[in-house]
């Protein structure tokens, strides 16, 4: 669900592949878009709905944090993986404290070959026979014929990433914006989780049962994936974790509200309390530039809220 995509960033990885998924695509007839229309795509995705345009205003409020213990500083920056401009709509001073700091950490590495393998389904089965004709042709409708075809050999997960980042703007992954000024300013990169792990942890919560309560609530969900960026853009921390809210897509799959707390605990809150332990070492270390999606630091059982119980103080941030 929105929360789980949100809160990996082995979703930017794949919407990263969609570009091989077009590429590989089978030819048209001349004349013709993957969508058969004889008309040039809308967008980049090719399905009926255009792609929002790159915002260009900058973050004036980002979501960055100070954690101070033992007169050694953290930095914590809360990421939006996907939608953001990071080159052009981070504050300078965000970059700096980055360079600034010892080490840069990031949720894990989106590089690693491995995970376009790991993405494909080994079942055998095929999404478009889960989806059944009806919502195959509103997926069709959605990303192009095209891309679809692309996606039938793959995890839901990927084709949730693909369907919802549809709605965001087309921009570079933000992990991999700073991890590329990381590497350029010759900082180690620590990962808190192995990308096969993320995907392990998504793969039992997405089901084409998701997919199919995507593609019939897709003027919602449209409208909260640009809630969502409003609130990211804003710094509104508070908004945006209410944003994550994922209960009315979580009925509409077929489940039980009884099994959402379950779905949050593995999404976000057994990683986060994996991931303190190695703060904490990190911190000891020296400190560290810490970069991980918002989802993580906001709210009851966060990494900050985990941090300052451990003896961390922990400041938000808003100017140089």
């Amino acid at each position: 669900m929105r929360r789980a995509l949100a809160a990996t960033a082995t979703a930017a990885l794949a919407l990263a592949l969609v570009p091989g998924l077009l590429a590989c695509k089978k030819r048209e007839p001349a004349g013709q878009t993957a969508t058969g229309s004889g008309a040039p795509a809308a967008d980049p995705w090719g399905g009926s709905e255009p792609t929002p345009t790159a915002p260009r205003a900058a973050i004036t409020r980002p979501l960055l944090w100070k954690a101070e213990k033992d007169g050694v500083t953290t930095w914590l920056f809360g990421t939006m993986h996907l939608g953001v401009d990071a080159e052009r709509q981070l504050p300078a001073y965000v970059f700096d404290k980055l360079t600034a700091s010892r080490t840069f950490v990031m949720e894990a590495d989106t590089s690693d070959p491995a995970l376009a393998l790991a993405m494909q389904r080994t079942d055998g089965g095929s999404l478009r026979a889960d989806l059944g004709p009806a919502h195959w042709k509103k997926l069709e409708d959605e990303i192009g014929a095209g891309l679809a075809r692309g996606m039938d050999g793959m995890k839901p997960f990927a084709t949730m990433t693909v369907i919802i980042a549809k709605d965001l703007p087309m921009t570079a992954p933000m992990d991999g914006v700073l991890a590329g000024r990381a590497r350029a300013a010759g900082k180690p990169i620590h990962y808190l989780e192995q990308g096969i792990d993320q995907i392990a942890i998504i793969d039992p919560w997405m089901t084409a049962a998701d997919i199919k309560a995507l593609l019939d609530h897709r003027e919602q969900a449209r409208a909260v994936s640009r809630k969502l960026l409003d609130a990211y853009l804003t710094g509104d921390e508070v908004a945006l974790d209410a944003l994550f809210d994922d209960t009315p897509l979580w009925v509409a799959s077929g489940r039980s509200l009884e099994t959402f707390p379950a779905y949050l605990d593995a999404i976000l809150g057994q990683r986060n309390r994996a991931w303190v332990p190695q703060l904490e070492k990190l911190h000891a270390e020296g400190g560290a530039f810490v970069a991980v999606g918002a989802g993580h630091l906001a709210g009851p059982g966060s990494v900050n809220d985990l941090l300052a119980g451990r003896g961390f103080t922990i400041t938000r941030v808003t100017a140089p």
